[in-house]
């Protein structure tokens, strides 16, 4: 049988090896944990929420793991800060302690550590797949209209989130760009 390296650090989050420029972290929340997905850039492609144990999520999510123990690697967000200029664009959940978090944003949260100032990224494909997985969130004429024409759907609902997290005052940032 096949397994993945998986390294486990001693704040208890879990990073896999990069396969197909792809790794996926696992972290403990309050009450479970959640393994997100990441490109080399650090763009978030998927984030499941489990009720197990780190190990066992991150294997449900990705399959036999054989974990090492080692210093945790927070992701490597390929961004640089359009308020200050620095790179120092941080995952916010790599700043936090997430043990202590019973809920995690859909939408991933990104802090610059220089400036302070916080940003979202959502990849098209992220947002699609969210939108599928919600599909009772919307109503059945919306359905629809993702049935037929999903990158309109995609795009309209795109807009909405920009204008939600501007009125928050949060911009987006641009991640391997």
């Amino acid at each position: 049988m096949e397994y993945m390296f998986a390294y486990k650090g001693q704040n208890g989050k879990i990073r896999t090896e990069t396969r197909d420029g792809r790794f996926a972290i696992g972290e403990e929340l309050k009450n479970g944990s959640l393994v997100t997905l990441f490109d080399e850039n650090g763009n978030v492609l998927d984030q499941k929420r489990f009720k197990t144990s780190v190990e066992e999520s991150v294997e449900s999510y990705i399959g036999p793991i054989k974990i090492v123990e080692s210093e945790y690697k927070s992701v490597e967000v390929n961004a640089v800060c359009p308020k200050c200029g620095k790179r120092s664009i941080k995952r916010e959940l790599d700043i936090v302690d997430t043990k202590k978090l019973e809920n995690v944003p859909e939408v991933p949260v990104y802090v610059c550590t220089s400036c302070g100032h916080a940003f979202y990224s959502l990849t098209k494909e992220y947002l699609r797949k969210l939108a599928k997985e919600h599909a009772e969130l919307f109503t059945e004429e919306e359905e629809k209209e993702r049935e037929k024409d999903e990158e309109a759907f995609v795009n309209e609902l795109n807009e909405y989130i920009i204008r939600i997290f501007a009125s928050k005052k949060i911009m987006r940032i641009e991640i391997g760009k």
